[in-house]
């Protein structure tokens, strides 16, 4: 089990003390963007932004922007080490769907906790080319992974994320420990209720590319 999958699990099952759940967040954070890597196809990408999202009764955490919350049906942020795309209803519908995202899911049914990892920047390391944006990243995967797998990964259950045997999927590799992580607000719609206000001021978005905005757009 790697450092990565190891924090990640410890959040799922409740390991982690609720007081210290950001600090949590940053040891993630900083396997992500400094020592891993994400595989789709042939192509390999350094991770450069991510958002976390997050709600479990155990650490009284409810966030009101995790989709577990705002949609009330998702099941795949309840599970562990699942690829989580957003809105996904058919492989041909989604090809050309201009809402899309995809998370790295940490979940626990058994917990109650709904978990997931947004990835908003990545970079492919061969070619330095910079793919911004939630939906372009999707756009990205999908042309290098090709329709079929995407749609076995988007639908069905097998510890995807981790499993380096699959297409799409994450592995240790650490080349950029020098680069600062940088935090902020996520960049998510201003809140209309009091329930989202505590949330949405949280800094749960990493990101190590200086030239990312520190605050929101």
């Amino acid at each position: 089990m790697t450092d990565l999958e190891k924090s990640l699990t410890d959040i799922a099952t409740n390991k982690v003390r609720p007081e210290d759940l950001e600090k949590a967040f940053d040891e993630v954070a900083v396997c992500l963007l400094r020592q891993t890597k994400l595989v789709a196809g042939q192509s390999q990408y350094s991770i450069k932004e991510i958002e976390f999202y997050f709600s479990g009764e155990y650490y009284n955490h409810f966030d009101s922007y995790a989709h577990s919350n705002q949609y009330k049906t998702v099941e795949r942020q309840s599970e562990f080490g699942e690829w989580y795309f957003h809105r996904y209803k058919s492989a041909d519908a989604y090809a050309k769907q201009k809402f899309r995202g995809l998370d790295i899911a940490f979940g626990n049914k058994e917990f109650k906790n709904f978990g997931g990892i947004l990835i908003r920047q990545i970079q492919h390391i061969e070619t330095s080319q910079i793919i911004v944006g939630i939906s372009n990243i999707v756009g990205e995967i999908i042309k290098n992974i090709g329709e079929t797998d995407f749609h076995k990964i988007a639908t069905q259950s097998g510890q995807f994320v981790f499993d380096i045997s699959c297409s799409l999927h994450v592995e240790v590799y650490g080349n950029s420990y020098g680069k600062p992580i940088h935090k902020s607000a996520r960049v998510i719609p201003k809140p209309e209720t009091e329930e989202k206000t505590n949330y949405y001021s949280k800094f749960y978005r990493y990101f190590n590319n200086p030239e990312i905005k520190q605050v929101r757009p």
